[in-house]
């Protein structure tokens, strides 16, 4: 076996973890509950555009500031650093869910931001001791939405977050445990979430 084929299968992980990393699901999720929410006014979609500005975009932006002053590392790897990562992160979203309520944009890009936030502290809480999988958290979560939206049609969502459980194993960055528990976590937090969105 050749070393590029020993080292495949971590390239492969590597790329599934950052094409599906919970900040780039957080851009995207966002407009497609929004659209739902108020289809076929375009409204929704618009304040879901908002949605990801707050809850994806600038805690985005923050975290890679971080990296660049080295105040934590991109992959998470150091349980401690995660902390203050999450703290920014909560902070962003708490703005964002704050002027959502405010200006009475539709309740479930609301009860999203809630569930957003309500997830962070339980993961950043849970992180001081142990360090459970925000990326499965966040993957189960979306797709847990998206399928209690959208029914049948959505149920192609479920796969990629086996993917990303793979993923996270493979590179080590969690056990099997942290892994499972963050889709718990995240799948949870998505049943309330709707159900706070009507």
């Amino acid at each position: 076996m050749t070393p590029s084929a020993v080292h495949r299968p971590s390239r492969a992980a590597r790329l599934v973890s950052e094409v599906l990393a919970p900040a780039n699901l957080a851009l995207v999720l966002p407009p497609v509950v929004g659209w739902h929410a108020t289809r076929p006014d375009p409204a929704g979609l618009a304040w879901g555009l908002f949605t990801s500005l707050a809850c994806g975009l600038l805690p985005l932006v923050y975290v890679l500031y971080g990296c660049r002053r080295r105040w934590w590392d991109w992959a998470g790897a150091r349980r401690r650093s995660r902390q203050p990562a999450i703290l920014g992160t909560g902070v962003s979203v708490l703005f964002g869910t704050v002027v959502l309520a405010v200006a009475e944009a539709p309740p479930v890009l609301s009860a999203l931001g809630v569930g957003l936030l309500v997830g962070l502290l339980a993961v950043g809480a849970i992180t001081a001791r142990w360090k459970i999988s925000l990326h499965t958290s966040i993957a189960a979560g979306a797709a847990t939405v998206l399928v209690l939206l959208f029914g049948v049609a959505a149920w192609w969502t479920a796969p990629p977050v086996l993917l990303v459980g793979w993923a996270r194993l493979r590179l080590r960055a969690h056990s099997l445990g942290q892994v499972v528990a963050g889709a718990l976590l995240g799948g949870g937090v998505a049943v309330g979430i709707v159900g706070m969105g009507g």
